[in-house]
């Protein structure tokens, strides 16, 4: 099913989360009519995303922004700024080698420039992690996902001070980490009535979720030809 976005100008590309989580809800009893088992019956879900695909989103669970698509470009000006204010290695911190207007780090920058209140009022959540929530865990992201965010730090292994103080923002108003692949159990019941699994898998990104999925392992390589152009190699 197609995410339907919303473009203002030339340059912003977002859409509603409440939406999109009832599109999540329609393909997913879809997929178990077609595959002829209860949704019920489904014990575990994998969650995967494009990367930088983020919202605020409030103790309630609500999205209080719209979601910021990667494609999203309006931090033209701030990924400038956060050049000069992060200096040269950046690149030892994010899987991007600089700031760019698509990161999340710059997004969230954008924010506390131009809306700040919306900022204050909530937490930052990934498309992965509100729909994790939706289905009763806490919010959550992956390594993965967010070493592509520019706000986490690869080389400290930590949500990065530098980036998050630049931004305004704190560790607790940031998802809690986990390591790619970790099944963890919700700590609450499902908003979802018809979707209760008994764990979520936080998947990576869309590329090394393709990866693992078509068979990447250590001493093999896989080369992807989509968009991205991207070679993976398993090194840990």
């Amino acid at each position: 099913m197609a995410v339907t976005y919303e473009k203002h100008d030339d340059r912003t590309v977002e859409f509603d989360g409440e939406r999109y989580r009832d599109s999540f809800i329609e393909v997913f009893l879809r997929a178990c009519r077609d595959a002829g088992i209860a949704s019920e019956d489904v014990s575990q879900v994998a969650l995967t995303s494009q990367a930088q695909t983020f919202a605020v989103m409030d103790g309630k669970g609500n999205p209080t922004t719209p979601f910021y698509s990667w494609m999203d470009k309006r931090a033209e000006e701030e990924s400038a700024i956060l050049g000069r204010e992060l200096g040269e290695n950046f690149h030892r911190h994010c899987g991007f080698s600089s700031p760019l207007p698509q990161l999340q780090l710059c997004k969230m920058f954008w924010l506390q420039r131009h809306e700040p209140e919306r900022l204050a009022k909530g937490n930052i959540v990934t498309l992965p992690g509100y729909l994790a929530s939706c289905l009763g865990a806490a919010n959550q992201v992956d390594r993965n996902l967010a070493a592509m965010s520019g706000a986490y730090s690869m080389e400290m292994k930590c949500w990065w001070p530098a980036a998050l103080r630049v931004c305004g923002l704190t560790v607790e108003k940031m998802p809690r980490l986990v390591e790619m692949g970790e099944a963890v159990s919700p700590g609450k019941k499902s908003s979802i009535s018809a979707i209760r699994p008994r764990s979520i898998v936080y998947a990576g990104n869309d590329q090394s979720a393709g990866a693992v999925g078509n068979g990447c392992r250590r001493g093999s390589v896989l080369l992807t030809l989509g968009t991205a152009l991207v070679v993976y190699r398993v090194v840990g």
